[in-house]
This record gives structure tokens, sequence and C-alpha cells, in this order.
């Protein structure tokens, strides 16, 4: 029988594809980097009607995401009959270092068949990674340092991370990319109408894939086809894919709203380490590997 992804492993493709929009940041940031500070950070992005191509789309949409910095996320996962949803927001910098963010995943069955709480908060605050698992984690975040080589566990969770370094991605997403066409007309999504791209990486040109999908590595295509769809300001406003059985939706809303992603309130961080808290096996192992029928 064909092995279904679990829902981290399922995510991965879309995790990925948050990478390809963000990849190009940091070295964007690096050419303006001597540029006087000027209103452009705050000014509207301009319409453009032009179609994106594989030469433009990472310039115009990094450009685009630059300007409004935050955005609020949605994420639905569908797999297995089950099904995950997650709410949050981002605020994007120029690396992960100065990239922030908050999500609250609701994990359902999926949840309960990895021995997980019903739901997860995570935030990716100054290279830090806080997740609360109910009574998983004592009802509080435990801490895992991204920047501890170390750690074990820091170094698991940091894959995850890692997709959305811009300085790591760039070149990969190059190399990985094989085609970008404009499909179908726009569709409108938070009240702005946005153009369908459909997008196909080739999976074995990613160093970092396969340990995202953990041991369902094999499931995974050689290629992905996802569809990218963008407003006239070039930003992006949803991702879409469906992998080994498995489909990702993740829309992208209210950009240039103000967020709240901030690190917990120390009365509400553990002290005891998340490898201790899990009896040795991480919460992205057990969920990457669940299977449901």
């Amino acid at each position: 029988m064909k092995r279904r992804l679990g829902p981290i492993s399922a995510a991965a493709p879309l995790v990925l594809a948050a990478g390809l929009t963000l990849s190009a940041c940091g070295k964007q940031a690096e050419s303006n980097a001597d540029r006087p500070e000027s209103s452009s950070a705050s000014a509207p992005v301009k319409a453009n009607d032009t179609t994106l191509t594989r030469a433009t789309f990472a310039s115009a949409i990094t450009a685009a995401l630059l300007r409004a910095k935050t955005s609020h996320i949605s994420m639905a996962i569908e797999f297995g009959g089950q099904s995950i949803e997650a709410e949050g927001d981002v605020s994007i910098g120029s690396s992960v270092a100065d990239t922030s963010m908050a999500l609250t995943l609701d994990l359902g069955a999926a949840g309960a068949a990895a021995g997980a709480a019903g739901s997860l908060d995570m935030r990716l605050i100054d290279e830090t990674l806080y997740l609360k698992l109910g009574p998983m984690t004592d009802n509080k975040f435990a801490v895992i340092d991204l920047k501890d080589d170390s750690s074990p566990i820091g170094k698991q969770y940091s894959q995850l991370v890692d997709q959305m370094d811009p300085s790591k991605q760039l070149e990969q997403i190059e190399a990985a990319l094989v085609s970008i066409d404009k499909k179908g007309t726009p569709i409108t999504i938070d009240g702005v109408d946005s153009q369908p791209y459909v997008i196909v990486i080739d999976t074995t040109k990613i160093p970092g894939m396969s340990a995202l999908a953990g041991d369902a590595a094999s499931a995974l295509p050689d290629t992905i086809t996802f569809t990218m769809f963008v407003s006239k300001d070039n930003l992006l406003r949803r991702l879409a894919a469906e992998v080994a059985g498995s489909s990702v939706k993740v829309d992208y809303t209210r950009w240039g709203e103000k967020v709240d992603a901030k690190a917990p309130a120390a009365g509400d961080i553990t002290d005891k380490d998340l490898e201790s808290l899990l009896g040795g096996a991480t919460t992205a192992k057990r969920l990457s590997t669940t299977k449901l029928h």
C-alpha cells in the first residue's frame, strides 16, 4: 500500500514554497544596504500587469514582500481523511535572524495519533523557537535554540526553519525551479484579484527536503507542482499543492498590517528541555511519521 505523508511531511513542500518567495530577500537586502533610507518602505506596491517569468518572479515578489513586511497566515492540510488547520502572523526580515512568526496549529486527530495535544503553539523570535504542546510541555513553552549546533533537537527543528533563510535558499531555488506558467483567470483572495501561476520544482535538487519529510521521504515525488496566486502588486496571496495523497493550502492576507509576534513571558516558559519532556522523541518526528487510515 502506498504510504501517505504525515502532516509535517505534507507541509514540507509548502514550507519550501514559502522559502521560494522569501529566498531573494537576503541578497536584495544586501544590495539595498548602502542606499539611504527613504519613504519607500511604507509606500504602496505599484500594480504591475507584467506576467511573471522564471527570470523575474523571485525578484518581483521579493520586492513586494520587503515593502509589505508583514502578513497573516492561514494554513489547511488534508491527509488520510484527517485535517490540520493553522493561523498566525509573520514579520519578514532579510534573514531568519530578523524574521519572526507566531503560529497556532489545530492538530485534531493527527495530534492525538502522534501523542500530541490538540493544539500546538509555535513562535519564532530571534532564531529561537518556542513550542507549547499542552500537557506534553507542562502547558508551557519549551525553548529550542536554533543557533545551538550541539543540540540534536535544535538541529532537527532548524532544518524546518532553514527553509525560510534567504541567504541559504536563493541558489537552491534557482537550481530547483523547473518551470513557471501563468494559467487560468484571476480569483479573489482577501478582496484582491490574484493570478494563478503553476510552479514546478525538482525536489531532488533541494538539500534538506528529505529531512523535512522524515521517514516518509520515499513518498515524495521527484518533482512537485504547486499553484501560486499573485496579485497585481506582486504580493503572494495563496500557495496550494497536492503531494502523495495530501493537500496543503496557505493563504497570505492582511499584508502590511501590524502583527503581534513576540516571545512568551518568562512565566510561560518551562525550564525543562523539550527532549526530556517528550521522552527522547520529538513531536516533529512523531507527526512526520504518523499514518492515519
